[in-house]
C-alpha cells in the first residue's frame, strides 16, 4: 500500500501486516496528518480503538487490528476530509 501524506512523497504500506514496523510506519503518517489512535472506554464499558483528531471524535473500532487497517486503506486512498 502507500499513501501521499499532505502532498509528500508516497509512503509505503507494504510491510507484512502485524509487524512492529508496519505499525510504526502507519501510526507515524497518520500522525504526520494530526491523526492519533487512542484507546478508550465508552459509556457502557466497551473498550474501543479510535482515531481522532484533536478532541474531535473518529472512527470506532473494537481492535486495535481493525483500526490499523481501517488507517491503511484511509491513507491509500487518498481521502483528505475530516473524520
Amino acid at each position: 500500500m502507500t499513501a501521499t501524506v499532505n502532498g509528500n512523497q508516497a509512503v509505503s504500506f507494504s510491510s507484512p501486516y502485524g509487524t512492529e514496523s508496519w505499525e510504526q510506519e502507519l501510526l507515524q503518517t497518520a500522525r504526520a496528518d494530526g491523526l492519533a489512535l487512542r484507546q478508550f472506554e465508552t459509556d457502557t464499558g466497551q473498550l474501543v480503538w479510535a482515531w481522532q483528531r484533536r478532541n474531535d471524535p473518529g472512527p470506532r473500532f473494537l481492535s486495535r487490528r481493525l483500526a490499523l487497517s481501517w488507517m491503511a486503506d484511509w491513507l491509500e486512498r487518498g481521502v483528505r476530509h475530516d473524520l
